[in-house]
C-alpha cells in the first residue's frame, strides 16, 4: 500500500522497461523494495481517487480479499 498523486504516476512507478538489447530495467517499485524479479501476471494494483482508512474497502476485489 502506498500513496500516488495519480493513476498515471502509479503506472509509471510499477512500469518495467527494457534496453535496446532486451535486458530488463527494473521499475522504481522493484528498486524501492529490492525485488530482483516477480511475475507481473500476478501483480494487482489499484488507484483510488478517494482514500479510505478501511483496509477491507481497499482490498475488496483483490485476490484473497476474504482472508
Amino acid at each position: 500500500m502506498g500513496n500516488s498523486k495519480s493513476y498515471k504516476d502509479l503506472q509509471n512507478y510499477i512500469l518495467n522497461s527494457y534496453t535496446e538489447d532486451g535486458d530488463l530495467l527494473p521499475s522504481e517499485f522493484e528498486k524501492d523494495f529490492n525485488i530482483d524479479y516477480y511475475n507481473e501476471d500476478f501483480r494487482e494494483v489499484e488507484f483510488y481517487d478517494e482514500p479510505s482508512n478501511d483496509l477491507r474497502v481497499l482490498l475488496e476485489g483483490f485476490s484473497y480479499d476474504e482472508e
